[in-house]
């Protein structure tokens, strides 16, 4: 029977942010931890796990990462740094820079090729979708599944425009998309960013955000779908 990793159990953690003293604490507790409570089959760790299955955590709790302290490109590595993130909610990766190394390994970051071998390699599926509509998306994130996006970052939301940028979505509300950006906070009105730290969690408009993602309409959005194999 396996058992929950560190880095899973660090997730299960609403208000963690990988703050030196809240790492400290989380990983003295996990190190006192029964062993029995850190199976696979303990009742907490189902009712955490069935919890995120069926969609009852919105938004889902995620680890964020900003590329702009990458060791590598920090400003070439949005796509990393948001595949990185899935990675650490899935408790396969402790950072978005020993994801990175991983990368290297299978290919550019820009490539959607080099992020599914490099996530098959840690145990997971990855599907790139070029198609994908605000309805999938939404059911990503009932399912429990964190969702690399990529849009458009420059230019006014009427007309969007620039070579693209990834950010992962976590969750949605009546308005719109609740994110982790690994840039910072975007000017979703007139394109570009407002600050570059201040990216975690960050509730993106429908109305400004869709135009940039849907450039095409419905059904041209693209998105990583990445599961546990």
């Amino acid at each position: 029977m396996s058992q929950i990793t560190l880095e899973e159990f660090k997730n299960t953690f609403k208000y963690y942010k990988g703050i030196e003293h809240q790492q400290r604490a989380i990983e003295e507790l996990f190190l006192n931890l029964d062993s029995d409570l850190k199976e696979s089959d303990a009742d907490w760790l189902q009712i955490y796990r069935n919890q995120i299955k069926r969609g009852l955590v919105n938004p889902l709790v995620v680890p964020y990462q900003t590329q702009l302290d990458n060791k590598t490109d920090p400003y070439r590595e949005c796509f990393s740094s948001c595949c990185a993130m899935v990675a650490m909610y899935y408790g396969v990766v402790s950072n978005d820079d020993e994801y990175i190394e991983i990368r290297s390994e299978f290919g550019d970051t820009t490539l959607a090729s080099s992020h599914v071998k490099a996530l098959a390699s840690l145990g997971l599926k990855a599907v790139f979708i070029p198609n994908a509509t605000t309805d999938d998306l939404k059911r990503q994130i009932d399912e429990g599944v964190p969702t690399p996006c990529g849009w458009l970052h420059y230019g006014p939301s009427y007309k969007p425009s620039g070579g693209g940028h990834y950010c992962t979505v976590i969750g949605y509300t009546d308005t719109g998309w609740r994110l982790h950006d690994p840039f910072g906070e975007a000017d979703l009105v007139n394109g570009g960013y407002i600050n570059n730290d201040n990216g975690e969690f960050q509730h993106y408009s429908y109305k400004n955000w869709n135009p940039r993602w849907i450039v095409e309409g419905e059904g041209s959005g693209w998105m990583m779908d990445i599961r546990r194999a």
